[in-house]
């Protein structure tokens, strides 16, 4: 869509001599539809004319928007915005909409326009008007937005894992629900994971400063490394005036800090004296972010960490679909263990299979990169939960447990089994039986309307009839992630949590001993349904053996 905007003092069309629309103070806005354009675009152009802050305040500063000043927007449609002037002296306009699309699109603008309180009037589509204004100034500008993608850019065609427009706008609903709830005017997201769920972003791009902004209406706006801008504009929904970059020399300079240009934007976007929500409590927002950010703006910075994770805790069909394509793949990468797994083989060989198998993917679909290495350890190592590999040869005799994960678009399926080379002693044959009793029991009690810390209570239950404890929590949930967790950061599975379960909630349930000569994990990823709980991969749930 494509617009030139105009600050009058007055403006009026006529057709055929007849008065067909007629403002005071306010703005004339020709307005022309592109080929690709459609009705999110369309809503897109005029909610960015609407809040255009290019009328005078008390102090003669351009910071008032349309409405801010009771004026008025004329609407005329205008093609010859089409034009294209690069080969000859005779413009082109075959990039122009066709008229009935164009029309359509014109309309939108309009009726948006007068949705949002504006006293809007319009010119006559497709006629020959006379266009009389007075331009207060004079200010003249020309804005220009994008058809939001429907999904990130993938290369693949739409398909029942991609996001819709609608989806997009849903989770921004929630969230601004959540904000009201306590009091923000605005939020600012340094989370990657509620980043993309936001906007679609990505890119491994958080090891520098970056950030979406929200505010209680309008998108989202992306800030970042100014060279991160093109992944940008290549995953966001967003159009381009969405999208704000910082110059290079604020990366890793002591002597300033990227934060700075952020409380700019905040307050080029009007939000800066507000109530303002942080993710305090994250991998990604340092303290001296935090620093600069409430130096630099007038308002209140509030702790708003988990705000975004808890919106995102009940799954969407599409977000469902792509799990199940991680489940899918990280069963391949299991199964993978299993067939090339031998005694004397070096383990750094052996996760080089796990890792090509799972980007490898499963049944026609790619794997993504896991927010978590492959956890791999081997006898003594075992014991310890979060231990990874080196070159050492597997031996028989112990146990090897693989804490890994399939990811499809970012979408994560962790799931972990153990692995023993010959007959496992009886131990360990005895706590196999103990996980998969209290796996049952977990899986019984995990349906709606129950709580996180009773599929807790019965687990620990049932696994210490079977003489073994587990101090830790037995499972968290899951789904979006990046580096260096897969997990969300909000529900666990363990005493105290008192979330009640809902449909389309999905957890990681993890039933782990680390006994004291090795460790055995067998877990699973489960989602919520409508009457109980699913297991996402149908790999057994059993120690793996292997002559």
């Amino acid at each position: 869509m494509r617009a030139l905007v105009q600050r009058v003092t007055e403006a009026s069309v006529t057709v055929d001599d007849q008065l067909c629309g007629q403002i005071g103070p306010g703005l004339l806005v020709l307005v022309c539809a592109m080929q690709d354009d459609d009705a999110a675009g369309a809503q897109a152009l005029a909610d960015k004319i609407a809040r255009l802050r290019i009328f005078r305040d008390d102090a003669g500063k351009m910071n008032r928007a349309l409405a801010d000043t009771g004026g008025g927007a004329l609407v005329v449609s205008q093609f010859t915005l089409a034009a294209d002037t690069s080969r000859g002296n005779r413009p082109g306009f075959s990039a122009a909409a066709p008229p009935e699309l164009g029309r359509r699109l014109y309309q939108t603008v309009a009726d948006r326009l007068a949705e949002q309180g504006i006293a809007t009037q319009q010119g006559v589509f497709g006629a020959d008007m006379r266009v009389a204004l007075v331009n207060d100034g004079p200010v003249t500008i020309w804005l220009e937005t994008r058809t939001p993608p429907l999904a990130p850019q993938k290369g693949h065609a739409m398909d029942e894992a991609d996001f819709s427009p609608a989806e997009y706008d849903d989770r921004l609903t929630r969230i601004r629900g959540a904000m009201e709830r306590r009091g923000l005017d605005a939020l600012v997201l340094s989370d990657p994971s509620n980043m993309a769920w936001v906007t679609g972003y990505d890119g491994w791009s958080f090891y520098v400063h970056q950030a979406v902004v929200i505010g209680l209406e309008g998108p989202p706006l992306w800030w970042g490394r100014e060279m991160d801008a093109a992944g940008a504009r290549r995953t966001v929904w967003m159009s381009e005036e969405y999208i704000a970059g910082y110059e290079d020399s604020y990366v890793q300079n002591p002597d300033k800090h990227p934060m700075e240009t952020l409380a700019a934007r905040i307050d080029a976007m009007g939000l800066a004296a507000g109530r303002i929500g942080v993710e305090m409590d994250n991998y990604y927002y340092s303290a001296r972010a935090h620093a600069v950010l409430a130096a630099a703006l007038p308002g209140t910075l509030q702790d708003a960490t988990g705000l975004v994770n808890w919106c995102r805790s009940v799954k969407s069909p599409a977000e469902l679909e792509r799990i199940r394509r991680a489940a899918a793949i990280v069963g391949a990468m299991h199964r993978r263990i299993h067939d090339v797994a031998r005694p004397g083989m070096p383990k750094n060989e052996l996760v080089a299979e796990i890792l090509h198998a799972g980007v490898m993917g499963a049944d026609g679909h790619w794997g993504d990169y896991a927010a978590i290495v492959p956890m791999t350890p081997s006898g003594l190592d075992a014991t310890a939960p979060h231990l990874t590999w080196d070159d050492r040869p597997m031996q028989p005799g112990e146990t090897h447990f693989f804490e890994i994960a399939g990811v499809y678009r970012r979408y994560h399926c962790p799931l972990s089994r153990t692995l023993f080379f010959g007959i496992p002693p009886k131990k360990y044959r005895r706590a196999e039986e103990a996980v998969q009793a209290a796996t049952a029991a977990a899986m019984e009690r995990a349906r709606p309307g129950n709580t996180c810390e009773d599929i807790a209570l019965d687990f620990n239950a049932t696994l210490n009839a079977h003489g073994f404890e587990k101090d830790s929590r037995c499972g968290y949930s899951i789904g979006l992630s990046y580096p260096p967790d897969w997990g969300e950061r909000t529900m666990s599975l363990r005493r105290g949590d008192l979330t009640v379960l809902r449909p389309g909630m999905v957890f990681h349930l993890m039933p782990a001993l680390w006994l004291d000569d090795g460790g055995l994990e067998i877990t699973e990823s489960i989602v919520i349904t409508e009457t109980g709980a699913e297991k996402l991969c149908d790999l057994p749930g059993t120690l793996f053996m292997k002559n």
